[in-house]
């Protein structure tokens, strides 16, 4: 029987308690975050990754990225070597967004833990870098780890700082942009 490596479940663990300690976080993204636990209550039979450990060269900024010690990053730092970085697929943005952003998963399609019911996962990016505008059917949750600004259909641009949640309801158009330092973020959606 299949069972969750002990550095997965410590970074899952404090990614879900780390959204909803958020003093400010949305009814919503509370409620996304339930239903992302809940389903990872449920440990999938098929335990084995597809993918081969990769980094991008924009995970050059991962250091920069994870300067601060918290619980949550010094177990992200301990998966990390086991991730395949990847650029977002389609024709989403241009060659210096390409360049300059790399995704991981930690659960789902080519995660450390393959599955279909739900994806988390990390979006890196370089200093000054636009991630374009976008929208999905699921909803999502992001938890921010470092300063950048956020950008959605309803609210604009807004600074929600290090250590907070951004919600993103179902087809919601959303992007987001780092500023003079890197750009890291876990992100949560139930499929």
């Amino acid at each position: 029987m299949y069972s969750r490596d002990a550095c997965l479940q410590s970074v899952l663990d404090l990614l879900c308690r780390s959204v909803v300690a958020d003093p400010q976080h949305s009814a919503d993204a509370e409620r996304t975050i339930g239903i992302v636990e809940e389903r990872l209550r449920r440990i999938p039979q098929n335990g084995s990754a597809a993918q081969e450990p990769m980094r991008l060269p924009v995970c050059a900024l991962l250091d920069e990225a994870l300067a601060e010690s918290t619980p949550l990053l010094e177990a992200f730092r301990a998966i990390e070597p086991h991730l395949t970085w990847y650029q977002r697929k389609g024709e989403l943005g241009d060659d210096r967004f390409r360049a300059c952003h790399a995704n991981a998963s930690l659960v789902g399609p080519d995660g450390l833990e393959p599955r279909k019911d739900v994806w988390i996962g990390v979006s890196l990016m370089a200093p000054n870098t636009s991630y374009p505008v976008h929208h999905h059917p699921p909803e999502e949750v992001y938890l921010v780890l470092s300063e950048g600004e956020w950008w959605n259909e309803d609210d604009g641009w807004y600074r929600p700082g290090s250590g907070r949640t951004v919600y993103h309801r179902p087809d919601q158009r959303h992007a987001m942009r780092s500023g003079a330092t890197p750009l890291l973020a876990f992100w949560a959606l139930p499929i």
